[in-house]
């Protein structure tokens, strides 16, 4: 993930994260909780995350479908966050743009990977 600077599994499915993360002037460190729930393998999942840090807090789910298509891959996602605190000042307009600069990025990751 981008940001990500520890991720340690504490549990099946759950981790404990560190990312930095930064909107326009507004940066900091955040600390929290990743899961992986309503796992449907291999087709369906949520991502499912929170997080705290001095500029605010976040939390979210990304929605992840894998669909076969002639021989290939499909994947769709949809996301659900909350911002609270400092970092919800910048405004909502410049947060979708950030969050979905975020989750291509993450995306890209993992396409690198295959």
């Amino acid at each position: 993930m981008p940001g990500c600077e520890s991720m340690n599994e504490i549990g099946p499915d759950q981790y404990e994260a560190t990312m930095k993360v930064g909107i326009a002037s507004v940066k900091g460190t955040y600390k929290g909780k990743v899961s992986l729930k309503d796992k449907q393998a291999p087709s369906h999942y949520v991502l499912s995350g929170e997080g705290s840090g001095g500029p605010g807090f976040m939390q979210g789910d990304v929605t992840i479908d894998l669909e076969e298509n002639e021989g290939r891959t499909v994947l769709k996602y949809s996301t659900d966050a909350k911002v609270g605190g400092l970092i919800a000042s910048v405004g909502q307009r410049m947060l979708n743009g950030v969050a979905k600069v975020m989750v291509d990025q993450f995306f890209k990751k993992i396409e690198s990977f295959i």
